[in-house]
């Protein structure tokens, strides 16, 4: 009566909990060996495909899995991200040892998490014995709401600047870096900082291109 029959041709994907998904500090892995007969209740709905929610952190060989099943979309998300924040510490860190100064992102994003806990005070239990480490650590990753802030980008600009003109070498870089994505960054330019953030974030992309050849994955 309402019109709502005519919703569903605007419908492209179902979402399905097929056992993948992690906590702040564990992730739950896909049960390959797990007969779902997904293929068969779709069948009936030929212009649907499946969603699979929350696919960061699993091993390469589930994405194909996955899309075995009919899960057309595979959401990722605060998988990128975290490499996101775990490229800029790498790179702090190096500059760090350099320079013999103590890191400077780090600090700054836990004052900013303490002062500002809106974006993770329903995901962490701040009374955690390890709530030191799953502000920055954790993999839900709820830094990432806090990049925006000017205080972290001036730290992050500054780190990046600095990385750039302080001629860090690839034996440096290979203290924090996997040899895949100082590989991966040399075929993006060489190693410099804005290239080994891109590639430690294509690592954690690149499961997710499984039709291609991979190269890395949850071994970095």
């Amino acid at each position: 009566d309402h019109g709502r029959a005519q919703a569903m041709n605007q419908v492209l994907g179902l979402v399905v909990q097929p056992g993948v998904e992690f906590s702040p500090s564990q992730v739950h892995h896909f049960p390959m060996d797990r007969d779902f007969d997904l293929s068969g209740v779709m069948a009936a709905w030929p212009n649907l495909t499946l969603e699979a929610h929350s696919t960061d952190y699993q091993h390469p060989s589930v994405y194909p899995k996955l899309a075995e099943l009919g899960f057309g979309f595979q959401k990722v998300g605060p998988a990128l991200t975290y490499a996101w924040r775990r490229a800029l510490y790498a790179l702090d860190q190096i500059l760090a040892l350099r320079l013999g100064q103590a890191p400077r992102i780090a600090p700054v994003m836990r004052d900013l998490m303490e002062r500002y806990p809106n974006y993770w005070r329903g995901h962490y239990d701040a009374s955690d014995p390890q709530i030191g480490s799953l502000l920055h650590l954790g993999l839900a990753d709820r830094i990432r709401y806090y990049w925006t802030d000017k205080t972290a980008q001036a730290v992050v600009n500054g780190v990046l600047a600095e990385f750039e003109t302080a001629n860090i070498g690839q034996i440096e870089a290979a203290e924090f870096f996997c040899p895949t994505v100082i590989s991966r960054a040399g075929t993006l330019g060489g190693v410099t900082a804005r290239n080994l953030v891109l590639a430690q974030i294509q690592e954690a992309l690149a499961p997710y291109l499984w039709s291609s050849e991979h190269v890395g994955g949850l071994e970095c």
